[in-house]
């Protein structure tokens, strides 16, 4: 299957590929997604650690997603940080596009020490002291 108006943001969690991602999705002739599911999370543990028996049956929920959302010229994109093991695969299959987004590894780290603590608080908010 020949879509030359598929593309993949893949980068390292906290990297700015989600804001791309929305940006992109804003185009009137677009539709990006943020981590559709199923998002391979367990697929691509599997092939990284080589137990993944048949890689292209895990990539074929994608190709649905593609065919639903490519009519009328419309031009398909996702990211989802867990595709990075089937890029071969995945341009192999749509000879698609990708867009690696790189953000400096300091930022990443930076990033990731208060992210879980914006999205979801934590534990010790809840705390208080006795009496």
């Amino acid at each position: 299957m020949y879509k030359p108006n598929v593309f993949f943001i893949v980068g390292c969690a906290r990297s700015g590929t989600t804001s791309l991602t929305r940006i992109l999705d804003r185009a009137s002739n677009c539709i990006c997604l943020v981590e559709p599911v199923p998002n391979l999370n367990r697929e691509c543990r599997d092939m990284i650690e080589g137990r993944l028996k048949n890689p292209k049956e895990a990539v074929e929920s994608i190709r649905q997603r593609i065919e639903n959302n490519t009519t009328d010229g419309i031009i398909y994109g996702e990211k989802n940080v867990t595709l990075g093991p089937f890029i071969p695969l995945l341009y192999k299959m749509f000879h698609c596009r990708f867009i690696f987004v790189i953000r400096d590894g300091r930022e990443v780290v930076r990033s990731l020490l208060d992210w879980h603590n914006q999205m979801f608080g934590t534990i010790y908010r809840e705390c208080k002291e006795a009496g």
